[in-house]
Formats: structure tokens, C-alpha cells, sequence
């Protein structure tokens, strides 16, 4: 054989060797679920486990939902509520990052979309605390809110539309009135509740 016949039957061989390699991994995906006990072992794909600071939940959020916050619908901004969030979160039973991402409903990118709005943007109190009440919305009113907001915005009842069945809590802290339940549209994808 002549050495351009080699060196072509080389070049096919490597070409051949290439296009059988196994694709490479995707990128670890968040997993957590929408409710349930918080499990302080549980390990979450992607999250490196780690006590509760504004930084961390602020990172967490940003990695999360980094379309939002590149389409500029979600904006990783405290308003001066940085003390009183990890407040509720310890009055929750949430200490780590892992317990946090462990009550992000993982559908919520689609489910929990109405939160995700260019005129007003979801910030980190407001998705933590609904996640928090997505979770339990009766523990919550009665441990961790304190009265620290009063109401809530028709973007976050569209959101929470999805995930709550009972708005009882919500009624009896007066954040939120059967009418603008029921006024709230459904997000896309999220089964229409009684």
C-alpha cells in the first residue's frame, strides 16, 4: 500500500473513531421536589450543599432560573429584606441550601411562569416565600411571616394557582381575598383547580 493510501485509511479510522465516541453529558440538572418533609441528607444534582447566607440563596436562585434572569424577568435583588428572609426560612426549618432547592417545584420554570413578568420581575423574597408557602402555607402564616408584607401581587397568585389547594391561610392572614383568587388567571400548563 502506498503512504497516502495509509495515511487516508488512518484519517477514516480516527474520523470513524470520533463519531462513535459517546456523547458528552448534559449538564447536571436540578432536582428537587414541590413539597413534602425536608430531608436534611438529601442531595441535590448541580447545588454544593451550604449553610444559608443572602450570597448563597441569591446564587442558587441566579444558577436556577439564569433564563429568567437573562430575559430579565427575574432580577437577584433583596429590597432591604435580606434579615427577615432567612428569619423565615430558619422559623421553616430550612438551613441549607439543599432544604431550599429541595421546595422548588421543578416544574416551576413553565407552572409558576405568570411570576415571570418583564413589567415586574421576580425577585428573591418573592420566590422564596413561595416557595415557602407553596410547601406549607399554613406553617408559614402561623411561624415565619410575622406580618412583614401584607399583600400579594396577581403575577404571585397566578403562580401559586398552580402549586395550592387550599387558599385558607392566605384568607385568614388577609394577604389575599377569594375574589382575587378566583380573578387570577391560570398559568399555562398548570390543571384548572375547583
Amino acid at each position: 500500500m502506498t503512504r497516502a493510501r495509509l495515511a487516508a485509511i488512518g484519517l477514516a479510522l480516527a474520523a470513524l473513531a470520533l463519531a462513535c465516541r459517546a456523547p458528552a453529558p448534559a449538564a447536571p440538572r436540578l432536582e428537587n421536589r414541590p413539597s413534602g418533609p425536608l430531608d436534611p441528607g438529601a442531595a441535590v444534582i448541580g447545588v454544593p450543599n451550604q449553610r444559608l447566607t443572602a450570597r448563597s440563596i441569591a446564587d442558587l436562585l441566579s444558577w436556577r432560573f439564569a433564563a429568567q434572569l437573562d430575559a430579565g424577568t427575574f432580577v437577584a435583588e433583596y429590597n432591604g429584606t435580606e434579615d427577615d428572609l432567612l428569619d423565615e426560612l430558619e422559623k421553616m426549618g430550612v438551613h441549607d441550601l439543599h432544604q431550599l432547592a429541595a421546595l422548588i417545584p421543578p416544574d416551576f420554570d413553565h407552572r409558576g411562569a405568570g411570576e415571570f413578568i418583564l413589567e415586574d420581575p421576580a425577585n428573591i423574597p418573592g420566590l422564596v416565600r413561595d416557595f415557602l408557602m407553596i410547601h406549607d402555607a399554613e406553617r408559614y402564616f402561623r411561624v415565619a411571616w410575622q406580618e412583614r408584607w401584607q399583600s400579594i401581587l396577581p403575577a404571585n397568585v397566578s403562580a401559586l394557582r398552580a402549586y395550592v389547594d387550599d387558599f385558607q391561610p392566605f384568607y385568614d392572614a388577609r394577604v389575599l381575598t377569594p375574589e382575587e383568587v378566583a380573578d387570577a388567571p391560570y398559568p399555562d400548563g398548570a390543571p384548572a383547580r375547583p
